[in-house]
């Protein structure tokens, strides 16, 4: 009777494990489904934040209370004025997501996506997106960007546009110019603070940044045209060139000049390099810029530099790589003081190409006999090779012939003639020439 009466306590425990191995995996199940059905994004815990940042928002702006300002920017989509949506990507780089007002769920951002109110756009690691927020008017995230669209207003009777974005994380660049004879005026919230662009001349515009720091700070810059910044009843006038930092107690530091563009000065635009096995050695120069503590060299594959290679910020005034495989090059640099960056110098464009290939050689040279004395070799390679005649150099033309006299002594003359092209691949020909 107790051996049945265990045996029955064992069955019973054996189905109660089974029972539980049964809900895990049904668990795990579950779990899967929800992670392809709900695309990653920001965390709940920075939706939340980036709501209750609105509430405020619209709290202080319904008491009157000043928000930081930050005055007067150029891109081509027509949204409308009486449009529903109000800001559309009209450039992507890699993964760009995307929530609505009313979703959950983030999704990937496609090329032409229209933004409503209280919409989000988030970018990771290498990724990007261009906002057009009117017609001449646009926002470019930079990468690990989180921002909330708040809202957009089309004011008939005062003809002023007004979109408002709640900055959660990353940095954003952008233009800001009047359109239509209208007012533009573009929001940037970064915590408790607001930055403020207003553009209302036609064909004058604003070109600006504004950051947010890993300290909780944010760094206000102006690029071109003029900004003024407000925090309560602390007011900043910025110019070209000029930045300031708002402190994580949202207080104005001292507005600071940012580093000039940076000169680059080699390689120069549209440069040539060639290797034969390996790649060689690429030096990237500029010149020691006044108030920069560090520069920024960015390399990409792309005029747009949505790819990119190399994005290194160094103390010295060039960078040397060594692997730059055959293809076509873009390179920039900017100045950093700090928290402040200075605006990118002009893009420069380089090629690299293999060639393990010989150049060509082809000579004039006697059959027979020929007198001592003065004899002309004429020769043609390749444009922009090196010749020798005997080890001494000899000028090519831009179409590759070459002449070159040697004298000829009685008896038999050896004459080599080497080539070498950029590459670094040789072609030779010797030959004996007999003089009497």
């Amino acid at each position: 009777m107790m051996m049945t009466q265990a045996s029955s306590y064992g069955r019973k425990g054996l189905e109660g494990l089974l029972i539980m191995i049964l809900v895990l995996l049904s668990y795990v199940a579950i779990l899967s489904l929800l992670t392809n059905a709900f695309p990653s994004g920001a965390s709940l815990k920075q939706v939340v934040n980036g709501n209750a940042i609105l509430a405020k928002l619209n709290f202080l702006n319904g008491h009157n209370n000043k928000p930081l300002m930050f005055s007067n920017g150029s891109y081509e989509l027509n949204l409308g004025s009486e449009s529903e949506y109000f800001a559309a990507i009209v450039e992507k780089i890699n993964d760009v997501k995307a929530k609505g007002a009313d979703s959950v769920a983030w999704s990937n951002a496609a090329k032409g996506l229209k933004l409503a109110n209280q919409d989000a756009v988030q970018t990771f690691s290498r990724s990007s997106a261009v906002i057009r927020i009117d017609d001449d008017s646009y926002i470019d995230m930079g990468e690990n960007s989180l921002i909330v669209i708040n809202r957009m207003d089309n004011d008939q009777l005062l003809e002023e546009k007004r979109t408002r974005v709640v900055m959660l994380a990353g940095e954003l660049r952008g233009e800001v110019t009047s359109s239509n004879n209208q007012t533009v005026q573009l929001e940037v919230a970064t915590g408790k603070a607001q930055t403020k662009v207003v553009s209302a001349v036609r064909e004058e515009h604003t070109r600006f940044s504004v950051k947010v720091n890993t300290n909780h700070s944010s760094t206000i810059t102006v690029l071109e045209g003029g900004a003024e910044v407000t925090s309560g009843d602390q007011r900043v006038q910025l110019q070209r060139y000029s930045a300031v930092v708002i402190d994580e107690n949202n207080d104005i530091q001292q507005p600071e000049t940012i580093p000039a563009p940076v000169d680059i000065d080699k390689p120069l635009d549209g440069a040539e390099f060639f290797y034969k096995d390996f790649p060689g050695t690429v030096t990237f120069d500029w010149g020691q810029q006044s108030g920069a503590y560090e520069y920024q060299i960015v390399i990409a594959a792309d005029r747009n530099f949505s790819t990119v290679l190399v994005d290194k910020i160094i103390e010295k005034s060039y960078f040397s790589h060594n692997n730059l495989k055959a293809g076509s090059y873009y390179w920039k640099v900017r100045g950093i003081k700090g928290m402040l960056q200075g605006d990118f110098s002009v893009s420069r464009r380089l090629k690299i190409t293999q060639d393990n290939t010989p150049p060509i050689l082809q000579l004039s040279l006697p059959e027979g006999t020929v007198s001592a004395g003065t004899f002309l070799i004429n020769g043609t390679t390749e444009p922009k090779a090196v010749a020798f005649i005997n080890n001494a150099p000899v000028k090519i033309s831009a179409t590759g012939a070459f002449a070159h006299a040697v004298e000829l002594k009685k008896g038999v003359n050896i004459i080599v003639v080497e080539v070498l092209d950029r590459a670094g691949n040789v072609s030779y020909v010797s030959n004996n020439i007999k003089a009497r």
